[in-house]
């Protein structure tokens, strides 16, 4: 500023505007309630008694306007904020697993998976001999949503059902008694997926083994249109699949037929045609 005008205008009530900043000069008392500002003289720069001072000749800031500030990006128009969809797929791979501990055997696991040609989308597994002690995150399949029916009362057993989380998977019911978890996939125009692993244990008394075979029955009759794929370790080394008939007797014939009635009446038909354990499917 020119110093003719300002020593004109240091003695004169006009309004006037800064040119470099658009702010008009303040000779009423606007500031009077910010205590930390000072203004001895109504054609100098405020002054914030709090803060050190800018040295003579840095352009002046408007105290409305911070010196720093941000905005929120702005999506891009192409970006989208719709959850990713289902990838499209012919078919899901899966495996089922004994792991006679998990934690024990968890890190063999872990590269078991790793090493697979296709990831595995859904992971069965059995005696997983967790409690309710351990937390999903210490089992290290943070790509998966998890499923737990953990064994109660005493140790050993428990199943779980692990699904990729692209598929968003739904627990439908965890059974009480028996060691059985069932969880739903939702595919796009189709019918569901309803999975199930259960655990029999050899010494099942004959009353669980029914009640095992009740709630599996149940489960597949409420979703009659899905896709119904049970797996597990029940632990039926007397029963040749392919001939659907009772060989040996390890165990009793009542229960043998019990699980191929089941078999029978949900039309199931067995997927495990190789030995899993010795000569037994």
């Amino acid at each position: 500023m020119n110093p003719l005008i300002f020593e004109g205008l240091k003695n004169n009530s006009a309004t006037w505007i800064c040119c470099q900043c658009a702010m008009p000069s303040f000779s009423s008392s606007l500031f009077d309630s910010y205590s930390s500002l000072e203004n001895n003289n109504s054609f100098e720069p405020l002054q914030n008694l709090n803060s050190t001072t800018p040295p003579l000749g840095t352009p002046p800031t408007s105290p409305f306007k911070p010196t720093e500030s941000s905005t929120p990006n702005k999506p891009c128009k192409n970006a989208s904020t719709k959850p990713p969809k289902q990838p499209a797929r012919s078919s899901l791979t899966s495996i089922c697993i004994n792991f006679r501990s998990y934690l024990a055997n968890k890190d063999h696991f872990i590269n078991l998976l790793n090493s697979q040609s296709h990831p595995i989308d859904i992971i069965f597994g059995t005696e997983t001999w967790l409690t309710s002690a351990v937390f999903n995150a210490e089992l290290d399949l943070d790509e998966y949503d998890i499923h737990r029916r953990d064994r109660e009362g005493k140790s050993g057993g428990g199943v779980v059902i692990c699904v990729k989380k692209i598929f968003k998977s739904v627990l439908i019911e965890k059974s009480k008694v028996s060691e059985a978890i069932f969880v739903k996939i939702n595919i796009p125009g189709k019918s569901p997926v309803i999975l199930c692993s259960a655990y029999r244990a050899p010494d099942l008394s004959l009353d669980n083994n029914k009640l095992l075979c009740e709630e599996i029955f149940n489960v597949k009759n409420k979703f009659k249109k899905s896709i119904f794929w049970l797996s597990g370790d029940f632990n039926l080394p007397d029963i040749d699949w392919v001939s659907h008939s009772i060989t040996t007797h390890q165990y009793s014939t009542t229960i043998n037929q019990l699980y191929l009635d089941l078999a029978s009446d949900l039309g199931l038909s067995q997927t495990v045609l190789e030995p899993t354990r010795g000569n037994n499917i």
